[in-house]
């Protein structure tokens, strides 16, 4: 005024001509010196939210981790994790990231500024196709967090987890009785085992992991011997089809044991003859004979054997002149 000079009152507006929001202070004089805007920030322990220019109370440090998607070891499909800040660091926060051994991940450490605390940034993920069977299954993202702002420096963090469906059958395990090759298990490989030369079956087997993660044949026992085989302590053995002594035949196998020679019965052959042969064909009761010296087969084969008048004149078999 013309007696006085002018009085310093208090600012009421922002440089932006809004009020000073709850929880902030005013850091200058008006500017300019007559004007009613002076500069202002939050109170310690607050942050100012740029879209609602509130002064807005720091929550504790942490990590803020959301997880997107599944994974699948048949495909190359990537599932997501996204991670910000809690709220304004004083200095730049890294999160490095070490996956286990079911993914893997990309990039492997982010970092956030005092000005991008909260702007997400995102790390990919992918299963790792192995070969065991785990069925559903997940895997894991493990957090290290460094910082100079003490807040953040080794802050611990939650892990983050993916669910993974798995692409394999259970490993093929065959019986004592069976070679099983080394076979890929994953959804469509197909394995063809067989039994012990043998064991039953005898013929091979192929099966296939299907979808459900299951395989499509189931593996064959191979406990039984085949047919025409008995069995010893660990083998099947062909029955034996050699012939017999003279005079015997080979009977059937029994489950363990091979075929036994048995005398061909004395009823097959007529009094005064002896087995020239073992039973023909090796398994039947039909072995050859013929007449003993001084006796004739008359006919042909068919027995009886009678004596000769005089032995000095058989030749063979047959009566003939001296």
């Amino acid at each position: 005024s013309a007696s006085a000079d002018s009085a310093c009152v208090a600012c009421t507006r922002t440089p932006t001509r809004t009020r000073l929001p709850a929880n902030a202070f005013w850091t200058s004089a008006g500017s300019p010196f007559d004007g009613d805007r002076c500069a202002w920030r939050c109170s310690p322990g607050f942050f100012l939210q740029e879209r609602t220019s509130a002064c807005l109370s720091i929550p504790a440090p942490a990590l803020v981790v959301t997880t997107s998607g599944t994974l699948d070891e048949a495909d190359a499909t990537t599932a997501s994790v996204s991670i910000s800040l809690s709220g304004p660091p004083s200095a730049d926060v890294t999160v490095a990231m070490t996956p286990d051994e079911q993914v893997s991940i990309s990039p492997s450490s982010v970092t956030f500024a005092n000005t991008s605390w909260n702007i997400a940034q995102t790390v990919l993920l992918s299963a790792i196709n192995d070969a065991v069977p785990e069925g559903a299954h997940s895997g894991g993202v493990y957090f290290m967090v460094t910082s100079d702002d003490a807040g953040y420096q080794h802050l611990p963090a939650t892990p983050a987890m993916i669910d993974i469906t798995d692409d394999d059958c259970p490993a093929l395990v065959g019986s004592a009785n069976m070679v099983v090759p080394a076979c890929a298990n994953s959804v469509g490989d197909s394995c063809t085992v067989q039994c012990d030369p043998g064991f039953a079956p005898e013929a091979a087997v192929t099966t296939t992991c299907q979808a459900n993660l299951e395989w499509s044949v189931s593996l064959p026992p191979c406990i039984a011997c085949l047919s025409n085989h008995f069995r010893t302590t660990a083998r099947c053995v062909p029955c034996s089809t050699s012939l017999c002594p003279v005079g015997e035949f080979r009977g059937a196998c029994t489950p363990t044991a091979n075929g036994a020679c048995s005398a061909c019965p004395p009823s097959q052959k007529p009094n005064h003859a002896y087995f020239t042969s073992p039973g023909l064909p090796y398994n039947a009761p039909n072995c050859q004979w013929a007449c003993d010296d001084g006796y004739l087969d008359v006919n042909g084969g068919s027995g009886p054997c009678i004596p000769l008048p005089d032995p000095a004149v058989r030749v063979f078999g047959v009566i003939g002149e001296t």
